[in-house]
């Protein structure tokens, strides 16, 4: 059964709806986001450091982040090149089309990534080491399904009705309701080791917690009534919330010191406090007011976890076996929504613990597992399950059938106790501002079936294996530093070396006095297929202390390059598979009609059943202009041909000239280099826009890994003087012997030091110099259309435009920003893993009324290097990149509009406020009236969230058949204290996508006639890497680009000619 250790090995923080970590050459234009990284959580005996794992996830995406079915928006190669004029980004693309960290953050993820922890280069540029599986939006001319028909192959809508039309939509969010009785406790603690020192480590807390709870306080308390607490009884680092009062832990025994014995190893943990917590304000059951002769109860049973659908089952039940109802509490002190989050979530993954199995922060069901041997892995379903507090609508109405049942039970009321009365919650309840939601979430976990004893043996007999001392540096060479995951119990580690003088019958475990063979049968019911072969696999438990696994029982954590390919055909979930999960979920939390065990009812909080529903818009293509011409409506979601076909008519004087620097690849003649430069060439002036490219380049060859970032260095140092002075572009050939090229990020940091803008094109993959058929020919035009369009981006040259709101007063700043947290890589000298620097990105982009007109962008691009980890903290660097923004594009804004990824709900009031500030003040500053303020908005982004949206009111079909289609904005989900609003920025035909929660911090009033959704849904149709909508606005996705650029050099980007690079994407 999988443990409860953090599959993923992630480190809490709030920037976890971010994913970030991807795999260093590849990443999508498309990937919102990041991984969410949550710290590992494991119990156990110091004796037996088996029962504690430590390290990454696994599953679909990568070490931080799993694979989201809605990311699969991608298509195959194939089906990407259907469509005249090709698409934008090929297969072998060159600067890797970007993307969501998230995801991540994300991740995010944003959106996916399929290399479990390093960065994906595939997300830097569109066309860079487009080596492996894309998740760009579909291709091509129309849109693939969906809005009204298209190709039905891909199955998810396919040919499905026209949704462009839908009104409402329902989601995956099931209401739920706390009873009147509703209460817990919350116990907090306080743990320091033997000298003093505060226990800072949870996993560390968490032993102590058990030895010292479990194994000594309630020692003596009956088997039945232990099994009963231990369902209501959730440990939650500093504290631990229970659902009844603990025997022992009255309030005139605190502070209560727990005996550890000889466990503890001189730590001490202490019970300092206890409070009795109700319901939130926003979310309290009102009463009617009490007297001395009459009492309230609720549908439960006191001192159980026995709950019941109506009151006269519960009083019925009372009298049958001598038991009381659940009385409403006359004390206790309301929790705020952070403590009452934190409980009933606890509750929530203890109910679902005990249908379900664990894996990292998700819930799988280990008979629900698709195996699939073509490709080598097994893919589960994976519940993610969360309560929130949403805004209760204006227009919902208290449910008038309680009200009656009430009325009818009072007239035939059992005469027991005539002081009792019936609870009237759900009549009274209108005045609470909040209501309890459940979200339910279906993705991906993913595993390989070859263990790493298949890896190093092969097709030969693992009994006879007798490796040579070269095979056995290699091997070491291949695992040392990676992640892999036990097989058994889904945990995950890091490869610290491979012990080939044991194997898992001659190793003996220290303490324990049996051998790992023996270990593994006893303690965890698995008897090994070969208990004798070598080597063993070193890995790093926690505390980084190493300890020893067999091989067969460990595979690899990340996936081969096929296996990425070919997850979007393997592990998909539809809306009908992801309705089927909602339901069953809601089967396992809501109880049978006539009383059922249960830890949420019993705990007093109910799950109603109903999903929420709300009025829905499908936004229409905003007027984009490419050349003076209109992008038609036909071409929404994929313009790139249209873009091929454009004439800008713009005669550019000599300075506009590129001069080409190029850099190929040693087997790259000099002829065939030119051959394929002439094509990019071509593909460039024919547009003629604000840029052209130079009629001959200069030529410089280079080797490959450390000897291709040498010669780069060697070009602009010896070569300096031939070189020109201004207006130098590289462009880079080459062809990188594994599926990544290792001297991107050095190559990259060497020119943005210097101001340098490039653009890598990628030969592994496509032979551009001699495609040898008409196949790969036209794969290979493909991609190099899509380069010289990016070459134009990068330079500066604005291909498209798009028009924004009548009432946004212009000129306009739009500001970006995002972090990027680099995933902890293993030091073979420190022999741990360890973090880089994280990186902040600030992007500050102009926009003026009469933009249509105007040739090339306005934007001032700015990182900052900060501490692993940190998020937040940014007033000042706003402020100085804002302020030099204004400076430098000398510009006078009457309004600015900030779009910021990554702030978690808990750092609205705090973190929000203070970036708030450093822009306005940066605003007041270059401001020419000092008396008028320039008004602002600040727009959280949140990608990393369960919420999914499915049609609704479609004519003849069922509500959720299918996923709501692209640019599908939803208003009627709010959050307590903010507007809040969802848009669907793509919607892949082949599952059910996610949308971007889009939460306002700020909005001044000079712009409150100004539609933000609209502007959102419009600045999403801007990123110039994706001649279509992207997830969140253009200046959000490019401060997440800059980010990851930066934070995979050496220096975090500090050294990046900021001034040098401004009017330039350089980053994509």
């Amino acid at each position: 059964m999988p443990s409860n250790n953090d599959y993923y090995g992630n480190q809490d923080r709030d920037h976890r709806d971010r994913g970030r970590g991807r795999d260093r050459n590849q990443s999508s234009d498309n990937r919102q986001g990041g991984s969410d990284r949550s710290r590992s959580r494991s119990v156990g005996h110091r004796s037996d450091p088996y029962d504690g794992g430590r390290g990454r996830g696994s599953s679909l995406p990568q070490r931080g982040r799993d694979y989201d079915r809605r990311m699969m928006d991608t298509h195959r190669q194939g089906q990407l090149r259907r469509h005249s004029g090709g698409s934008p980004y090929g297969p072998q693309g060159n600067d890797p089309p970007s993307g969501s960290s998230q995801g991540h953050h994300h991740n995010h993820r944003r959106d996916v990534d399929f290399n479990h922890g390093r960065r994906s280069q595939r997300d830097r540029e569109p066309y860079e080491e487009r080596r492996n599986f894309r998740r760009e939006p579909p291709r091509g001319g129309r849109y693939n399904g969906g809005r009204g028909g298209g190709r039905g192959s891909w199955g998810g809508r396919g040919q499905g009705p026209d949704l462009s039309g839908i009104q409402a939509c329902t989601t995956n969010i099931l209401k739920a309701e706390v009873t009147e009785g509703f209460h817990f406790y919350e116990y907090s603690i306080h743990a320091e080791d033997s000298s003093g020192e505060i226990v800072d480590s949870p996993r560390r807390r968490r032993f102590l917690f058990n030895v010292g709870f479990w194994e000594n306080l309630l020692k003596d308390l009956p088997k039945k009534q232990k099994d009963d607490f231990r369902k209501v009884v959730f440990f939650n680092g500093s504290t631990f919330y229970s659902g009844r009062p603990i025997p022992g832990l009255e309030d005139s025994s605190f502070p209560k010191t727990l005996d550890l014995g000889d466990r503890g190893e001189g730590d001490i943990m202490q019970v300092i406090r206890v409070r009795k917590l109700l319901a939130p304000a926003e979310v309290q059951v009102t009463r009617p007011e009490q007297n001395q002769n009459k009492v309230i109860f609720d549908r439960r049973i006191a001192d159980g976890t026995k709950s019941f659908p109506d009151y006269k089952a519960t009083l019925q039940f009372c009298q049958q076996h001598d038991k009381t109802p659940a009385y409403v509490p006359s004390d206790g002190t309301p929790a705020t929504l952070e403590e009452f989050s934190a409980f009933v979530n606890s509750a929530l993954k203890s109910a679902l613990g005990e249908k379900l199995s664990r894996w990292g922060r998700d819930l799988i069901d280990p008979n629900k597992v698709t195996k699939h041997g073509s490709v080598g892995v097994s893919v589960y379903e994976a519940y993610r399950c969360e309560f929130g507090v949403l805004k209760k609508s204006d227009d919902e109405e208290t449910t008038k059938i309680v009200s009656k049942e009430i009325k009818v039970l009072e007239e035939q009321r059992i005469a027991t106790d005539p002081k009792v009365v019936l609870s009237e919650s759900s009549v009274l309840n209108g005045k609470a501002r909040g209501v309890l939601a459940l979200t339910i979430d279906l993705g991906a976990k993913v595993i390989r079936d070859k263990s790493v004893l298949d890896e190093l043996v092969g097709n030969r007999d693992p009994h006879s294996w007798n490796p040579s001392d070269k095979e056995k540096e290699q091997a070491k060479k291949n695992w040392i530093g990676q992640t892999v995951i036990t097989k058994h119990d889904k945990r995950c580690y890091m490869v610290e070396g491979l012990d080939f003088d044991n194997s898992a019958e001659s190793l003996a475990i220290e303490n324990l006095g049996i051998n790992h063979a023996e270990y593994f049968q006893q303690r965890k019911g698995r008897r090994l297929v070969f208990p004798k072969f070598k080597p063993m696999v070193r890995v790093l438990g926690r505390r980084d202390e190493v300890i020893h696994l067999p091989a067969e029982l460990v595979c690899g954590n990340e996936l081969d390059t096929d296996i990425k390919r070919k997850l979007p055909m393997i592990a998909n979930f539809p809306p009908d598979v992801r309705n089927e999960a909602i339901k069953m979920v809601r089967g396992f939390l809501v109880p049978g009609g006539t009383g059922k065990q249960g830890i949420l009812p019993g705990l007093g909080i109910q799950i109603t059943g109903d999903r929420f529903t709300s009025r829905a818009t499908v936004l229409p293509l905003p007027m984009v202009v490419a050349a003076g011409v209109r992008i038609p409506e036909d071409k929404k979601n994929m313009w790139a041909p249209t873009l091929n076909k454009c004439n800008y008519r713009f005669n550019p004087s000599e300075p506009n000239t590129l001069k080409v620097v190029l850099v190929h690849y040693e087997e790259l003649t000099e002829r065939s280099a030119k051959k394929v430069y002439f094509q990019i060439r071509q593909t460039v002036n024919k547009l003629n826009a604000f840029y052209r490219l130079s009629d001959e380049p200069y030529l410089f060859p280079a080797g490959q890994g450390s000897l291709h970032s040498k010669a780069v260095e060697e070009c602009f140092r010896q070569g300096a003087s031939s070189l020109p002075k201004e207006n130098v572009f590289v462009i880079d050939f080459c062809r990188p012997g594994g599926s990544t090229d290792p001297a991107y990020s050095t190559i990259k940091y060497m020119l943005t030091r210097h101001g340098y803008i490039s653009q890598f094109v990628n030969f592994s993959n496509c032979a551009h110099d001699n495609p040898g058929n008409e196949k790969v020919a036209k794969r290979s035009r493909d991609i190099i259309n899509g380069v010289g369009r990016q070459i134009l981006s990068k330079a500066g040259a604005r291909l498209w435009w798009v028009q924004i709101p009548q009432g946004l007063p212009t000129p306009s700043v739009f500001v970006g920003v995002d972090v990027f947290h680099a995933p902890k890589e293993y030091d073979p000298e420190l022999k741990k893993r360890v973090r880089k620097r994280s990186c902040a990105a600030i992007i500050v982009q102009v926009f003026r009324r009469d933009g249509s007109n105007r040739p090339t962008v306005e934007l001032y691009s700015e990182t900052v290097a900060r501490k692993a980890g940190i998020e937040y903290d940014l007033e000042s660097s706003l402020n100085g990149a804002v302020k030099t923004a204004l400076k430098e594009l000398n510009v006078n804004p009457m309004s600015c509009v900030v779009w910021r990824d990554g702030i978690g709900d808990s750092a609205f009031e705090s973190e929000a406020s203070k970036e708030i500030e450093g822009v306005e003040k940066a605003l007041s500053e270059i401001s020419l009236n000092e008396s008028t303020k320039t008004p602002m908005a600040y727009v959280v982004c949140q990608k990393q969230i369960k919420t999914k949206l499915f049609a609704a009111g479609v004519n003849g079909e069922p509500d959720g058949k299918y996923a709501a289609p692209p640019g599908t904005l939803v208003q009627g989900i709010q959050g307590l204290q903010h507007d809040t609003f969802y848009i669907n920025g793509r919607a892949p035909p082949r599952s059910t996508p996610r949308p971007v929660r889009y939460v306002v911090i700020r909005q001044d009033e000079e712009l409150q006639g100004v539609s933000l959704p609209e502007l959102t849904w419009n600045m999403c149709h801007d990123y110039p890497n994706w001649t279509g909508p992207i997830k969140v606005p253009s200046v959000c996705m490019m401060a997440h680009k800059l980010a990851e650029l930066a934070g995979n050099m050496s220096d975090s980007g500090a050294s990046m000619d900021n001034k040098g690079l401004k009017n330039r994407v350089h980053f994509l």
